[in-house]
């Protein structure tokens, strides 16, 4: 058990006995004893985040490329171009992305644009915290919007 190897952002094994600064209040002041990405894992939620100029789908691309869970509700909309009506999937709810994250990580994401950053936090003004959806309400809210069901509207 003393050589048992861990690891570390699944891409090195790490020893017990290695010490490794994570940032982690719980491990600011001893060697990390297990992986800090498991510990990461409990900082995930779905954060409400606010795309300017309806880029929601390229953010949504470039975050899933990079492995994040991101989800933004579409719908069909009719639009009729040249007297011919045709159908397009279309965000439902515009300038939305919902992202599964740590806020640690959408804050330097977000800081990474600088000042004319095209991400923003849904502010939760009760708390003044961002806002965050909980894991069930999120799944159902997925479930419900994949249906994308013509009759399906949303309230903002």
């Amino acid at each position: 058990m003393q050589n048992e190897a861990l690891l570390l952002d699944s891409t090195r094994p790490v020893s017990k006995n290695e010490n490794i600064e994570c940032g982690c209040p719980e491990h600011s002041s001893e060697g990390v004893l297990f992986s800090c990405q498991d510990h990461r894992k409990s900082d995930l939620k779905w954060y409400v985040l606010r795309v300017s100029y309806s880029r929601e789908l390229k953010i949504k691309a470039l975050l899933e490329d990079k492995g994040i869970r991101t989800f933004v509700p579409m719908i069909w909309r009719k639009k009729e171009i040249d007297g011919k009506t045709e159908k397009k999937l279309v965000p439902a709810v515009n300038n939305l992305c919902f992202v599964y994250w740590t806020k640690a990580e959408i804050d330097s994401f977000i800081s990474s644009y600088g000042e004319k950053s095209p991400v923003h936090y849904y502010w939760d003004r009760t708390n003044n915290s961002p806002m965050t959806v909980p894991d069930k309400a999120m799944e159902d809210f997925m479930t419900v919007s994949s249906t994308m069901d013509d009759d399906l509207i949303y309230l903002t």
